[in-house]
């Protein structure tokens, strides 16, 4: 599947629901900075419209923050 996710990306780059499922699939690999960086480019390309992928990749964001120990971060 991360084959077709970085064709994906190939393609748009800015797609933010890639970037997520990407970021999901960093997380499953314990890559925490990997997590990190999709989860910050899914969230600066939803659209203000889509609150609710927004508020999804917002909290697992978070989660990831404090998988590494930084819980100033976490709380943000």
């Amino acid at each position: 599947m991360k084959h077709y996710l970085k064709e994906a990306l190939a393609v748009n780059s800015d797609h933010p629901r890639t970037h997520y499922i990407l970021g999901l699939e960093a997380k499953k690999q314990g890559d925490y900075p990997e997590t990190i960086r999709h989860y910050q480019q899914a969230i600066a390309h939803y659209p203000p419209s889509n609150r609710y992928h927004f508020n999804e990749a917002y909290n697992n964001l978070r989660s990831a923050h404090f998988e590494l120990g930084d819980y100033e971060k976490a709380k943000e």
